[in-house]
């Protein structure tokens, strides 16, 4: 038996008789009987989440590596650039120690010493540019005094 449409049923509080959403598609917890008199149940669900997930870029085995090894999340390319960089930090660190040190100890002492981001790396030289164009400049500057206190015969 099945509830005239529009009616509500007096044996489910949550049901309403319509979804009210913001555009998004929600589950609904709806009972009700069948023809046979069997409960039909939906469980109630938000799909926000299934539908957030599902066009969310999905990260590659070496992003999913990587993230698991040191807990740190790197494009793809960066990825890619930074794996040899892990093997052979290990393969220094596990020389020096004389054991074999493993890949998560070589991940996270790499990033935790070693890595730099390109945002820094980035920074790092265009720092170092700005230095070396100021002592080139001081560093003129102090020539042409020496040599002006030189013909001054001081």
């Amino acid at each position: 038996m099945s509830w005239p449409e529009g009616q509500l049923s007096p044996y489910n509080p949550h049901q309403t008789s319509e979804a009210k959403s913001s555009g998004r598609a929600v589950g609904l917890l709806v009972i009700e009987l069948d023809q046979r008199g069997e409960l039909i149940m939906t469980i109630p669900f938000k799909l926000d989440y299934v539908i957030d997930k599902a066009i969310q870029p999905q990260l590659t085995g070496l992003q999913r590596t990587l993230n698991a090894l040191a807990g740190v999340n790197l494009s793809l390319m960066e990825a890619r650039r930074t794996l040899p960089c892990i093997q052979d930090h290990k393969w220094y660190v596990s020389e020096q120690l004389g054991r074999d040190i493993g890949w998560r100890v070589a991940a996270i002492d790499y990033f935790e010493n070693i890595y730099q981001s390109r945002g820094e790396f980035s920074r790092t030289v265009a720092l170092k540019e700005k230095l070396s164009r100021w002592a080139k400049y001081l560093g003129g500057i102090y020539v042409t005094h020496e040599s002006s206190k030189a013909q001054a015969g001081g």
